[in-house]
């Protein structure tokens, strides 16, 4: 039953891409996720930006420059961690200040 929920829960919240160096992500999260559809790209040889930066910077690039200024970002679980991965999250979310 427990298994039965945890992927009605993981199914409904299923992200278009999944970008990022992926060093902390678990390899059956990732499997799961792809399976489903959801296209992995790996920047593991990005070392200079956070994943957080790759992601945003991924949807810039994807939205027409018409439809940017409608543009609105929910970023979740960017707080309350490693000071230096929140100061990083703060930064990017100052370089991209444009965005809502």
């Amino acid at each position: 039953l427990f298994k039965i929920r945890m992927f009605c829960v993981c199914s409904r919240y299923q992200p278009d891409v999944i970008k990022g160096d992926m060093d902390s992500i678990r390899y059956e999260v990732l499997n799961f996720y792809t399976k489903l559809g959801c296209d992995a790209i790996d920047e593991s040889h990005d070392q200079d930006t956070t994943d957080l930066y790759k992601c945003i910077s991924h949807i810039n690039n994807l939205t027409p420059d018409v439809e940017k200024s409608d543009l609105c970002v929910l970023v979740t679980g960017a707080l309350g961690g490693r000071f230096d991965h929140e100061a990083g999250n703060i930064n990017v979310l100052c370089r991209f200040s444009s965005l809502r």
